[in-house]
């Protein structure tokens, strides 16, 4: 489970990113979970803040979703929360929320280059 506490509102929050932060995401975008989470991923490159704000609300809603409680905020009040809030009181959550993506890769992620190392063994079997 990919579960972070955060500071928010003068309140300690949980997020969540599970399936059920996956279709909050769709239903923020209104696309599929899948294609929506794709979209995020662009977001975060165009505009950090907005893509932060909008993994933020969903991840408290997967929370919410998850125990099974009332969503009891908005995405507005989420965006006033984190105006005041400091990096490190979200940070967790972004990291956390970095790490279920790798775990699920739908970001493009920096990878050694596989092919190269495949090109030097078979170019030292060639000289056998």
């Amino acid at each position: 489970m990919f579960i972070a506490e955060i500071s928010l509102g003068g309140i300690v929050r949980i997020v969540n990113f599970n399936n059920h932060f996956r279709e909050a995401v769709g239903r923020l975008y209104d696309l599929d979970p899948l294609e929506a989470i794709r979209k995020l991923a662009g977001m975060w490159e165009v505009s950090y803040t907005a893509a932060a704000e909008d993994v933020i609300f969903c991840g408290l809603v997967g929370h919410c979703r998850f125990m099974r409680q009332p969503v009891d905020f908005t995405v507005q009040d989420v965006s006033l929360w984190l105006e005041t809030a400091q990096d490190e009181d979200i940070a967790p959550a972004l990291k956390v929320f970095i790490t279920s993506q790798i775990e699920r890769p739908l970001f493009k992620l920096d990878k050694p280059d596989e092919t190269e190392g495949a090109k030097k063994k078979s170019r030292r079997r060639g000289k056998m």
